[in-house]
């Protein structure tokens, strides 16, 4: 099973288990001073934790050890995450500290004309 789909169907597992949700915010310059912003609470069958995370990967191992339940078997093979840039770009330099420059500079010419 993909990792996407398999955290897509935990995470709405999850919603049906968690059953009822309450958030509390407020609008203002002052909202970051609360002792708890940020913070997001999980209470499941009176197993309580906290934290900052919002990602599904760190939600569903949050949901996962406070529900008591292992986590299921991903194959992370079949997932592509690409490959890194390996290149060499000889031009950039120039382009970049000189060329780009003096395009700028001569448009403000222009523009001032």
């Amino acid at each position: 099973m993909a990792r996407s789909a398999a955290v897509n169907r935990a995470l709405a597992g999850g919603l049906r288990l968690v059953g009822g949700t309450r958030a509390r915010t407020s609008i203002g310059l002052f909202e970051q001073t609360s002792a708890g912003y940020g913070e997001i609470w999980y209470d499941i069958g009176g197993r309580k934790a906290t934290g900052r995370s919002v990602t599904a990967e760190a939600v569903l191992e949050t949901l996962y050890s406070i529900g008591g339940v292992t986590s299921p078997a991903l194959d992370d093979e079949s997932v592509f995450r690409g490959h890194p840039l390996v290149t060499h770009a000889p031009a950039a330099a120039t382009v970049f500290y000189l060329l780009w420059p003096a395009l700028v500079i001569s448009a403000g010419i222009v523009v001032k004309g």
